[in-house]
């Protein structure tokens, strides 16, 4: 009979493994960023809440997992007031039911996440071996990031229809051509899925002298000189505008870093890669600067693509928050709103086709915090800002332990990211950041029972 240590192993492999696959065409999932790493992810909660269950264990684990099922809870309560009680309930045939649904079958994404994290933290002897799983998770994306750039840069198309057949085998998206989207639907996914997890890992181990193997450090820095490059090539603004900060966040925490010659090195060959290609850097400093122009601009709006579309997004979804502030208008359902708040001066390229009849498609607001505010309202921004504070003191909690403190990093890092990526993205359905400090809040207390079990 296989033992239940040997199952939760090969899944959580798998769900590590499978991360990469963002926008797998699997429709049980689809509200899944990582469709089908939610596959091990549902089976681990099933099977680590049976062993909760039968041996009479705590449940929900800690603090911060708790303040999250609360924000969740009382979300969807309140999201069925304005369902109940609103004015007009659907929209080029779609309802306001239904996006309440979706949107809240997303929230057991970082449910089960910060779950199953926290239970696989508690389990963790070696971190030398969870680094090594992950670094093998990325090889696949890694090797196909890499081959989309010399398919664009050097050999001018020569490998396009292979690597769409391979593309097409994973994902739902189509193949840029100046823009690499690794396995991802898009490159400003690929930009979040490195920002978000991989660089946030490697950076971490990498900066954290004489704590793991040295083979083990030799692969992430592989892996963190690699993720940057790709980072680059996606031309994700967004992403890359993430990065600097993470790196200076670094920077202003690891000072002795700059007197680490091999860091030293890594930044003057990323650097040497900017003013290898130029393009690039004067690309994501004109998208800047159109966000920035376009933000808080109400007529004359730029149609300029992702930036002028997003701000107006952002816009709208503020109006909605200022319209229905205590409970919000329901999870998933601010969309409903949009053709009412924003003005004619804005309806043009991708506003005026989400806003159109002839589709049935709801807009979103492309910014999570706007999005917590207009659908949660005051309250669920409360709740949520409480899961944030719990999850701060983990990261601030001082502990010999070094696996608590490179998960500290990692963390850290990952929280840093889905500040900035939440002005672009407005799902819960990424994993990634709930994962980490669903792990960091596992070691910590196994780290803390040790302790108190020694004395």
């Amino acid at each position: 009979m296989i033992r239940a240590s040997r199952i939760i192993n090969i899944l959580w492999i798998l769900l590590i493994v499978l991360i990469p696959f963002t926008s797998f065409p699997f429709k049980f999932f689809s509200t899944a960023v990582s469709p089908i790493s939610a596959i091990p992810l549902t089976l681990l909660t099933i099977i680590f809440l049976f062993i909760a269950l039968r041996n009479h264990q705590e449940i929900i684990v800690n603090k911060v997992n708790l303040a999250f099922i609360l924000f969740a809870l009382i979300t969807v309560i309140n999201s069925l007031i304005p369902i109940i009680f609103s004015d007009f309930s659907s929209w080029k045939g779609q309802n306001k039911t239904e996006e309440f649904a979706k949107s809240t079958l997303t929230i057991l994404i970082p449910i089960f996440s910060l779950y199953v994290g926290s239970k696989i933290g508690e389990r963790i002897e070696d971190i030398n071996k969870l680094i090594n799983i992950i670094f093998i998770s990325f090889l696949l994306p890694m090797i196909f990031g890499f081959l989309q750039i010399l398919n664009s840069y050097i050999l001018a198309g020569a490998i396009s229809d292979p690597l769409f057949r391979i593309f097409t085998l994973v994902s739902q998206g189509y193949l840029n051509v100046s823009r690499i989207s690794l396995l991802t639907l898009e490159p400003s996914w690929a930009a979040n899925l490195l920002v978000s997890f991989y660089i946030p890992i490697f950076f971490s181990v990498y900066s954290s002298h004489n704590i793991l193997q040295e083979k083990v450090r030799k692969k992430v820095a592989f892996g963190l000189l690699s993720s940057i490059i790709l980072l680059l090539f996606t031309k994700s603004a967004g992403g890359i505008f993430t990065f600097m900060v993470m790196l200076i966040f670094m920077i202003l925490k690891n000072k002795r870093m700059f007197k680490n010659y091999k860091f030293i090195f890594l930044l003057f060959i990323v650097f040497s890669l900017l003013l290898f290609y130029p393009g690039a850097f004067i690309e994501i400093y004109d998208r800047i600067l159109r966000v920035l122009n376009t933000i808080f601009t109400r007529t004359n709006g730029v149609a300029d693509g992702s930036a002028a579309v997003r701000s107006t997004y952002w816009l709208a979804g503020l109006d909605v928050f200022k319209s229905h502030p205590i409970i919000g208008v329901g999870w998933g359902n601010s969309g409903f709103y949009f053709k009412e708040v924003i003005p004619d001066s804005r309806i043009y390229g991708e506003v005026a086709f989400y806003l159109n009849e002839s589709n049935n498609i709801i807009p979103n607001a492309k910014n999570i915090h706007i999005r917590i505010l207009a659908e949660s309202g005051i309250i669920g921004a409360v709740l949520f800002f409480t899961f944030i504070f719990f999850t701060v003191k983990l990261l601030i909690k001082k502990n010999s332990d070094n696996k608590v403190i490179i998960l500290q990093k990692i963390t850290a890092l990952s929280l840093i990211s889905w500040f900035m990526e939440g002005f672009s993205l407005d799902t819960f359905g990424f994993l990634y950041p709930w994962l980490q400090i669903g792990l960091l809040s596992g070691v910590i207390k196994k780290s803390v029972s040790r302790v108190n079990y020694k004395k």
